[in-house]
């Protein structure tokens, strides 16, 4: 009977552990063509975290090598440990060139 009662709140607390959140005004701003990013290190792969985007708040699952769309528009990238965010919208080229270069940065 006491599990039954302590359920909902055994079920919140492992959706507010399963995610973490992303302050990415904080993390450094940085500058690629143009494009006004932020870069969020020391991150952990195959972990979600809730982010605030150019296009609203994001819930991401930080993989390798990956392009995050939010609301039909890319907003963010991810390498390594690393996550960099648009402060704006930017055109699929401009990510797509980002990415190559974060790849042969890399290679």
């Amino acid at each position: 009977m006491n599990l039954i009662i302590l359920y909902p709140f055994i079920v919140l607390f492992l959706m507010c552990h399963a995610t973490k959140f992303i302050n990415v005004e904080r993390c450094e701003e940085w500058t690629f063509n143009k494009m006004e990013l932020h870069t969020c290190n020391n991150l952990e792969f195959y972990h979600k975290y809730d982010m605030t985007d150019a296009a609203g708040r994001t819930r991401i699952t930080l993989t390798p090598n990956r392009l995050y769309h939010s609301r039909g528009y890319y907003t963010s990238y991810s390498t390594n440990d690393t996550l960099v965010v648009g402060k704006k919208l930017y055109t699929n080229d401009q990510w797509f060139a980002l990415r190559e270069y974060y790849l042969k940065l890399h290679i």
